[in-house]
């Protein structure tokens, strides 16, 4: 069902249709990059840690590397957990998932 949902965004206008959907209904505009973090993330200043899935088709691998490449300074990092989906990273791989937080945690905020 879900990869229904997200599919239909890819159709001509439903994006736009939503973006004015939206503002209707709460007086706020969501602009251009409503479907994209893309520019959001080149305006990110402190550290980030991405997550991703190998078998995520919501965000997928290379998604998550365009959104790591368009982070400035060096405190970034992609992590890739096997075989788990968008939402299944941590339940897939718990110690994985767990040590490289500590580790972007540890390198990044505990100096």
């Amino acid at each position: 069902m879900w990869r229904s949902l997200f599919a239909t965004a890819s159709f001509p206008g439903v994006v736009p249709a939503i973006v004015l959907a939206y503002y209707l209904r709460t007086g706020v505009y969501l602009g251009s990059d409503f479907v994209s973090v893309l520019p959001a993330a080149s305006r990110i200043t402190c550290p980030v840690l991405l997550i991703s899935g190998e078998r995520d088709w919501i965000v997928p691998i290379a998604d998550a590397r365009r959104i790591l490449a368009a982070l400035p300074g060096a405190g970034k990092r992609l992590v890739t957990i096997p075989n788990a989906f968008h939402d299944t990273t941590y339940h897939t791989a718990p110690l994985l998932y767990q040590e490289a937080v500590l580790r972007f945690l540890d390198s990044n905020f505990m100096k």
